[in-house]
């Protein structure tokens, strides 16, 4: 009969090199998931940062022009007509929110919520005189966010 002499040093060597090689593996997945999860986030934060400047470059030039921001991505965003008012030095009176309906996307008076998606952002100030709803007469401009929908 055939005896096998199998070395011990050579097994614990392979389990070694085994369980080395699972330690990379799942160190280089770990580094490649956390820049994955960083450039979402830049994704993110940079879409709130356009929205912003949106609005903002209605607000400067009040003429009825719509300002569109294509395809931004938000994932739990919330934004309010006091957010906006305070941020921009405006009445939350003279800001109106509007937008498609959604299981995504919930549009009440005082805030727009958007759960998860990529969505067209439409600005337009105008000045405040028969476009302000009533009740708002103290409104110099006024504007109307929308999201996923055209602003007519």
């Amino acid at each position: 009969m055939l005896k096998l002499n199998l070395n011990s040093k050579a097994q614990a060597s392979s389990v070694f090199r085994l369980l080395l090689g699972a330690v990379l593996g799942i160190g280089v997945l770990l580094i490649i998931l956390t820049t994955l999860n960083y450039f979402q986030q830049q994704n993110l934060t940079m879409a709130q940062r356009e929205f912003y400047n949106g609005f903002g470059i209605a607000l400067q030039s009040p003429d009825g022009t719509v300002v569109k921001k294509e395809s931004l991505g938000f994932e739990n965003f919330t934004v309010s007509r006091y957010s906006l008012a305070k941020k921009f030095s405006i009445e939350r009176e003279c800001i109106l929110f509007d937008g498609l309906k959604g299981s995504s996307i919930d549009i009440q008076q005082e805030y727009i919520t958007i759960k998860r998606g990529r969505f067209d952002v439409y600005f337009k100030c105008m000045p405040g005189n028969s476009q302000t709803p009533a009740g708002s007469s103290s409104c110099e401009i006024f504007c109307i966010v929308s999201v996923g929908k055209k602003i007519e």
